[in-house]
């Protein structure tokens, strides 16, 4: 049975973060500003297909969802 790993962009109040979540839990990282585009490419690059986005104009949230098989 084929398995994933799965990560998020995430941005609220101005602050882009990636989160990245294994089975011993979740890692954050701080991203430049704007940096999106950028980053949305090189998750492309690195195996990552994007499989939903939630966009909220109340407050500024926007999440984009990740998914790649596990090696």
């Amino acid at each position: 049975m084929l398995k994933f790993e799965f990560c998020e962009i995430c941005y609220s109040d101005y602050v882009w973060l990636l989160s990245t979540y294994t089975p011993s839990g979740r890692v954050d990282k701080r991203l430049d500003r704007d940096p999106r585009d950028r980053t949305i490419a090189e998750l492309g690059l690195a195996g990552w297909q994007m499989v939903g986005v939630l966009s909220a104009t109340s407050g500024h949230i926007s999440r984009y969802y990740f998914q790649r098989p596990m090696p």
